[in-house]
């Protein structure tokens, strides 16, 4: 949408086909009341949303009582860049959907009601005649003498060019290049497009930031340039051996926002249940986070076909859990090289049907296509450490329960209680992932043991002075200067002796101090000393290899 020269916003419009395609059946047929019912069935699901998901309409599509009303047929003149409706060529009149099962079957085409056929007309034109025409998008063998295709309707225009009157709904009407259009090349065809020949139901929304097969194909490692407003990096550990446990806690994150936004209200069984319908928004602005952790999940496409079982059937579920099932291997194993064909083959390979049941033999996660490397867009076999490896296991054999659910043999299934598997294996993935490792001490010095041993020599004196009450635990050398300095203050008494006590490192290029130094002596070394002397309110003890002395308060 643009305001002005302004891009305001992306939006996409889901609308109704032309075409049924794949829906016949000769046990339940469809017709195109079961394609109106859908549509209206959706439309109340979907108003229930928030404004802000909620997709658009506008105020013509809503009808007196609330449902969706459809919008009229819609073509477009490429050379012009004008839209316009189909017009009757015998009389001018605006074409409509014939609904009249009467009509049709006196004239020898399907009713409208009893089957999936659809035809244009003029009502005004057909009650005066019985032999006015009727107007398909293609014509086939079943369609009678009276029946003409869209080219032909386009082509009829041609008798309406001197309708003056109707200039501001036909672009060919007062159009320099109609004669053109109109001649032997016919160009009108080329130029006249239907965009929607029959009236047709549409939602309009924003657009989200990117499909969920594209998403699920980035978050796996695959390269792409459908993301040019993305800045930032994707992922927190892209060149670390944890990468593998990050795509794993991103893909459950979306599987779990998935079974959260199938269950809810929003989405509807009649649905055709596809990844394509799912849209995944992405959060860039302002994010702390790399970008793949700033998402969410919206259905974007929920038109799809009629239910084929009885209402208050028990199948709808098994629907949700078998498309879920398929979903989850989807998200976990789909790449580059492997895709979900593969995938059910093995399945199919190692079920074990018998008795109403169907198991899954103790060898299928044993089979490669489950390798922990298919999680990456370009896979490659892997071995992960036995914790890893534990909770790649767990997570495959959370949605083979989702595949038993659908089959209807998981008869213990329940949607709650894996909600709550789902939610601890996700935190356990995410322990790994940002456990924190093992601290590697590097071996000390030969300098700095040598040095460590006289600093030892020294405190171990001072404790001899220490008052009994409070003994210092036995520790090693570091560990005793940093109990003393951490005591000192609570010891006035020795403090007096201490006060001026120095250590100075033996990597420090300078003369080294007296281990214990009073007034009097700091007054004949000079005025250089005396700048220390005034420092020396406070005891400094200096660790080897250090720039310089660290200071305790005295």
């Amino acid at each position: 949408m643009v305001g002005g020269h302004h891009r305001l916003m992306d939006v996409m419009f889901v609308t109704q086909s032309d075409f049924y395609a794949g829906v016949h059946s000769e046990l339940r047929p469809l017709t195109n009341p079961d394609a109106e019912f859908v549509w209206q069935q959706t439309w109340t699901q979907i108003k229930k949303q928030d404004d802000e998901t909620c997709p658009s309409v506008l105020p013509c599509q809503i009808d007196a009582t609330g449902a969706l009303a459809p919008l009229r047929s819609l073509f477009y003149c490429s050379h012009r860049a004008l839209y316009c409706h189909p017009l009757c060529p015998a009389c001018g009149t605006p074409l409509d959907l014939c609904c009249n099962d009467d009509f049709l079957e006196t004239a020898g085409l399907p009713a409208y009601s009893k089957s999936l056929s659809r035809f244009l007309y003029c009502a005004d034109c057909h009650d005066a005649s019985d032999n006015a025409y009727f107007y398909a998008r293609h014509v086939t063998g079943a369609c009678s003498a009276r029946v003409k295709d869209s080219n032909a309707l386009i082509e009829a225009f041609s008798l309406l060019l001197s309708r003056s009157d109707l200039s501001d709904q036909l672009p060919c009407i007062g159009c320099a290049e109609a004669a053109n259009c109109f001649g032997p090349d016919m160009l009108v065809l080329n130029r006249m497009q239907p965009l929607q020949f029959y009236p047709f139901h549409m939602l309009m929304q924003q657009a989200p930031t990117l499909n969920a097969l594209d998403f699920l194909a980035l978050v796996s490692g695959a390269k792409s340039r459908k993301l040019p407003q993305v800045k930032s990096r994707g992922f927190l550990f892209e060149q670390d051996d944890r990468l593998f446990m990050e795509i794993l806690y991103l893909k459950l994150t979306f599987l779990q926002e998935l079974i959260a936004l199938i269950n809810s209200d929003v989405f509807v069984p009649v649905s055709r249940m596809s990844l394509d319908g799912i849209g995944v928004d992405m959060k860039t602005q302002g994010a702390h986070l790399p970008h793949f952790w700033n998402f969410s999940l919206r259905l974007v496409n929920p038109i799809g076909k009629a239910p084929p079982h009885p209402a208050g059937s028990d199948l709808p579920y098994a629907r949700i859990h078998e498309f879920l099932g398929h979903a989850w291997f989807y998200v976990l194993l789909v790449n580059e090289t492997q895709q979900m064909m593969q995938l059910n083959a093995v399945f199919d390979e190692h079920l074990v049907k018998g008795d109403n049941r169907q198991v899954y033999t103790g060898e299928l996660f044993d089979h490669s296509a489950f390798d922990p490397g298919h999680i990456f867009w370009q896979p490659g076999t892997i071995e992960l450490a036995p914790d890893w490896q534990t909770l790649w296991r767990r997570a495959l054999e959370m949605g083979l329960s989702l595949l038993r659910a659908g089959a209807g043999t998981g008869s213990d299934f329940s949607p709650a209680a894996f909600a709550v598997r789902l939610e601890k294996l996700k935190n356990q993935v995410h322990q790994c992932l940002f456990k924190t490792p093992p601290v590697v001490q590097a071996p000390a010095s030969k300098t700095s043991d040598a040095a460590n041993g006289r600093i030892a020599a020294i405190l171990s004196n001072i404790r001899e002075q220490w008052p009994q009450s409070g003994d210092l635990p036995a520790t090693d050398n570091d560990e005793l200067a940093r109990t003393v300095i951490s005591m000192a203050p609570q010891l006035p008494a020795v403090r007096e002796n201490l006060e001026k006590t120095v250590f100075i490192s033996p990597s420090q290029e300078q003369p080294a101090a007296p281990e214990t130094s009073s007034p009097a002596n700091a007054a004949d070394a000079g005025q250089s000393n005396k700048t220390v002397e005034e420092g020396l309110e406070e005891t400094i003890i200096a660790y080897p290899g250090q720039g310089k002395a660290g200071k305790a308060g005295s």
